[in-house]
């Protein structure tokens, strides 16, 4: 079909049927820009533009028929992010980048399919994708930076695989000092013998019985909080002091270990 299609056209287009088939080809689009590219056609007379594109459409119903190693997924809209892009400064998110990832690999597919075709063969199609690059380089990098399940990789960065390995390692520390606090509340009879660590909203707990929990301690793995310093009033009337009830020093809070982020105690559970 040609664009800028006139007001004749649409009418005749409407009265052959194409616009039923325009809006069942627009609901099979997996993309919103494939449905924007099917409104865009217009009504051509144009024979060798008919034949044209009934030879693309014929060779395309082949290759879904017949080609296993045709790419039929993955073809996903990047423009809204990769547009921005272009100012500078501009930053792409981690889930924008593994859309890419996969955008790249079904395009280095699908050259690579018409590539190996031999001449001949879908020749309307392999032209038309002669053209389209697929981008080797931007796929190296981005996989230099994600795995194959789209997170990032420790070795993204030198300074992301320092914290990641010290993270590694304090959780394998509070994982052991768990570990000895379980066996030692085996121990002492504080747990059964078959009890485990636990982890609620991301906190490690020891399940006690309920007729053991007043003889559980409670530790801390943090430092304590340190008392605040009592201020005091001097009145000029007179030389005693008065200390004012709101800078009273605060009780000492009950301590207790804080695996990962912090540990908590509710019902019949000992506090780690």
């Amino acid at each position: 079909m040609e664009k800028n299609g006139t007001l004749i056209d649409t009418r005749l287009e409407s009265k052959l049927g194409f616009d039923r088939i325009r809006t069942i080809i627009s609901n099979r689009c997996s993309t919103d820009y494939a449905t924007g590219r099917v409104a865009d056609e217009t009504f051509s007379s144009n024979p060798k533009e008919i034949l044209k594109r009934l030879s693309l459409t014929d060779e395309m119903r082949l290759i879904v028929m017949f080609e296993e190693g045709f790419p039929t997924n993955g073809y996903i809209d990047c423009l809204d992010f990769l547009r921005p892009l272009e100012q500078v400064g501009c930053t792409i998110d981690l889930l924008s980048l593994g859309k890419l990832r996969t955008l790249i690999e079904t395009v280095r597919k699908l050259t690579r399919f018409f590539a190996e075709i031999k001449d001949g063969v879908y020749p309307n199609l392999k032209r038309m994708a002669a053209p389209v690059m697929s981008f080797p380089e931007v796929q190296r990098r981005i996989n230099l930076i994600l795995d194959r399940f789209g997170d990032v990789k420790d070795s993204a960065s030198d300074k992301l695989q320092q914290i990641r390995r010290s993270l590694a390692a304090k959780e394998s520390a509070i994982s052991k000092r768990a570990n000895a606090i379980l066996k030692q509340a085996r121990m002492d009879g504080l747990v059964d013998e078959d009890a485990s660590l636990t982890v609620r909203d991301g906190k490690l707990l020891i399940p006690v019985n309920a007729s053991n929990k007043k003889k559980s301690r409670v530790l801390s793995m943090t430092p304590p909080r340190p008392e605040r310093p009592l201020l005091s009033n001097r009145s000029k009337s007179s030389n005693w002091r008065t200390r004012s009830p709101r800078c009273r020093p605060r009780k000492p809070r009950k301590s207790s270990i804080f695996l990962r982020n912090s540990a908590i105690l509710s019902g019949p559970m000992f506090r780690i």
